[in-house]
């Protein structure tokens, strides 16, 4: 009921006190180095560290990679470093970071690419790191300030609720989702949606109704409001943890979030040139088209039903012409558009059908290349987006008309017209990149960019995409060449023993250079075990023989077994072929994408131990589980990229030697960050079997096998893989 809603409505006054200014952090004007022999002390054994980690080792790795960090931030330039796992790379970064952003009163923002390490960042190390700098240089744990700060999505903004609260047009799902929020705007301190469970669809399409990513223009400035609460944090903070989308983001909105640094950390840094290829690319679909015009037409709606009540008010007849000829030149462009964008997507759903019986496979990307631009249909597709511009053309110069019209008059006149005004503003802003993008796809390509159709058959929806051919350039002009230091830091950056594949990919170039291996004895933890005559993955018996060997092996763990898949489809047919031999072993089966999502699956299988995890993408890295839990993990193939993927058959026409200079390094660099689920911690003890026949039958094979840390290798029959796994972890 909307009364009930109303009712229920936070008072703004209520959130006072959640909402404090804060002031920016200025720099000094001369800089106070950090004494390296002080911060290598701070990793010693006689560290005060040893009171606030409950298991403290001195690591000569984690005492090299502080000093390079406290070198480089001294000194300036580039440094990448990679430091393997146990090696304890946060704290040695963000140790000598936060005692030179504190000397000197300066922010150094701290790049991650996944949430769990943001907030471990912020809920684990950066209290521990208050506790060692307050004691060494008796410095209030509130002097320290650590901010975290995401993307506008992130954040609900409480004028569009507000708006959304007393639209008379919401539904029963639009009710309980505005209840949901109202509960938790009666808490939070942030405004992130990161508090709240917002699972189902309904609740996220709504999300993007209430969210500040629509506010880039919001005509407020005072009042209360989290992004920019958020913002004024971040501001006033020494270290400031980012994700890398945001980070690169934020290149393409002049910096409008992310406030000012000279220093700036990148960890997790190998998923710097995918994130940096969507970031500089785009994806256009069609629902995307669809729900823009639909929110289009709410929000003249609401202008139209002020027109038709506004007799008695101040406005003046002029005024009220102007506003029924644009919206009414707009609210005709939408049926015409609609109609027009139907006939362009059926077109490039024809190119694509077609396309998959040329080739013979039902790929669900078609890479746009000069040859297919040549053909008779893509002249079609320029009548038809012709057709579309002229539209756009019209409607975006109405609607900007209608803005101006509007956003000098106030709430006694229109009320919320200073949401409305915003609103439109996104909805132009969207027709804008529409036009340029629309142009760009079809008639002026950029012959440094990659283009592609991709077909969505989940939700039946067709797209059109762009991505740069290469993501170094863009980087190095936009972001390394703006930084007085920059420092690239991960578990897993190398290949071949040297950073040439990431200095290339990413353009980081003139670096110093430090390759960290990691304090574990992998020769006594990790037995590598590869089948001397395992199939390959394309021969008739292979995914037979994987299912046996799975099942053999879970048996003889009793349990505690992951296998990394490469495909869905392989995934699913293992798990149905064996889940109920499994079951009646009283074994938990818990497959991605059947089963739970993979924060789901993990728990479940934390929570159970006679359990096999079976996993795609989302688990060869990022998935840390506890001491001991996993005892087996199983790799069913190398994790080469598909060569239909329009970006990577692009960007290996760059090289001469294709496989071995971009196929190979980019999968050994997945290997070994699936490799890394297996030991965690220096008391745990396990089984890598690498299960595809290539790695003894190639040549190429010996290289995977190379860039693995030094286990305890066994090339053996896979008859006596189930003995090897008991001796081993019965040790």
């Amino acid at each position: 009921d909307r009364n009930v809603l109303l009712q229920g409505a936070p008072n703004p006054s209520s959130l006072e006190g959640r909402f404090k200014s804060t002031k920016p952090l200025r720099s000094n004007d001369h800089n106070i180095t950090l004494d390296i022999d002080l911060v290598t002390s701070l990793f010693d054994k006689g560290s005060p560290l040893t009171e606030y980690l409950t298991v403290f080792e001195e690591r000569s790795e984690q005492l090299e990679m502080a000093g390079a960090v406290a070198e480089s931030i001294n000194n300036g330039g580039r440094l990448i470093i990679e430091a393997g796992t146990g090696v304890g790379k946060s704290l040695a970064y963000l140790v000598p970071a936060t005692l030179y952003a504190l000397l000197n009163k300066k922010r150094i923002v701290i790049s991650t690419n996944t949430i769990n390490l943001q907030e471990q960042l912020l809920n684990k190390d950066a209290l521990i790191v208050k506790k060692l700098l307050g004691q060494i240089n008796d410095i209030p744990d509130d002097a320290i300030k650590f901010a975290q700060l995401k993307g506008r999505s992130n954040y609900i903004c409480l004028k569009r609720w507000s708006h959304l609260l007393n639209d008379p047009s919401i539904n029963e799902d639009d009710a309980r989702f505005l209840a949901k929020t109202m509960v938790w705007l009666k808490t939070t301190k942030t405004g992130d949606r990161g508090e709240i469970n917002l699972s189902n669809r309904s609740n996220s399409s709504n999300w993007d109704r209430i969210s500040a990513l629509g506010t880039y223009n919001c005509l407020s400035k005072g009042g209360d409001c989290f992004l920019r609460t958020s913002r004024e944090r971040a501001a006033s903070s020494h270290v400031t943890f980012v994700n890398h989308s945001l980070l690169l983001s934020d290149l393409t909105s002049e910096g409008s979030v992310i406030p000012e640094h000279d220093i700036l950390i990148i960890d997790e840094a190998h998923h710097l040139e995918e994130v940096a290829t969507k970031q500089f690319g785009f994806t256009l679909s069609q629902i995307s088209l669809t729900d823009h015009l639909q929110e289009l037409k709410d929000y003249v709606d609401i202008v139209q039903n002020f027109r038709t009540k506004s007799a008695n008010s101040t406005i003046r007849d002029t005024q009220i012409k102007l506003m029924k000829k644009y919206t009414d030149i707009i609210v005709g462009t939408l049926s015409s558009l609609e109609d027009h964008s139907a006939d362009f997507f059926k077109m490039l759903t024809r190119m694509l059908v077609t396309s998959r019986a040329q080739l013979g496979v039902k790929t669900q990307d078609y890479r746009v290349t000069d040859n297919v631009r040549e053909r008779s249909d893509w002249s079609d597709l320029k009548i038809h987006w012709e057709n579309l511009d002229v539209i756009l053309s019209e409607q975006g110069s109405s609607l900007l008309k209608l803005k101006s019209l509007i956003e000098h008059l106030d709430d006694s006149i229109l009320l919320g017209h200073e949401n409305i005004v915003v609103e439109l503003d996104s909805c132009l802003q969207f027709s804008l990149q529409l036009r340029d993008r629309l142009k760009e796809f079809v008639y002026s390509p950029s012959s440094s960019n990659i283009y592609w159709i991709n077909y969505r058959s989940g939700n039946d929806d067709i797209n059109i995409n762009s991505a740069p051919l290469h993501v170094g350039s863009e980087l190095e002009k936009l972001l390394f060449s703006k930084k007085e230091t920059v420092i690239l830091t991960g578990a897993t950056l190398s290949t071949n023993k040297n950073f040439n594949y990431i200095v290339e990919t990413t353009g980081f170039r003139n670096a110093r250079e430090i390759l960290l291996g990691s304090p574990f004895n992998y020769h006594e933890a990790a037995l590598v075990c590869v089948p001397s005559n395992m199939p390959v993955p394309n021969s008739a018996d292979y995914q037979s023989t994987l299912e046996s060997i799975v099942k053999e092996a879970v048996l003889s763990a009793n349990g505690h077994t992951m296998v990394l898949f490469t495909s869905h489809a392989a995934l699913r047919s293992t798990a149905n072929s064996i889940r109920k031999d499994l079951q009646l072993q009283d074994i938990n089966v818990l497959a991605q994408g059947v089963n739970g999502t993979p924060r789901q699956l993990t728990a479940n299988f934390i929570k159970s131990p006679r359990a096999l995890l079976l996993g795609t993408a989302s688990f060869w890295e990022g998935v840390d589980l506890p001491e001991n839990s996993l005892k087996v993990l199983i790799v069913a193939r190398l994790p080469f990229n598909v060569p239909t993927d329009p970006i990577f058959a692009a960007r290996s026409e760059l090289y001469d030697n294709p496989f071995n200079s971009y196929t190979i390094p980019q999968a050994i660099l997945r290997l070994r960050q699936g490799f890394g689920r297996l030991i965690r911690t220096n008391t745990d003890r396990g089984v890598a079997i690498l299960l595809d026949g290539r790695i003894t039958s190639m040549q190429y094979g010996r290289s995977f096998l190379n860039a693995l840390p030094q286990g305890t290798f066994k090339s053996c029959d896979l008859k006596q893989l189930p003995e090897l796994i008991t001796q081993w972890i019965n040790i």
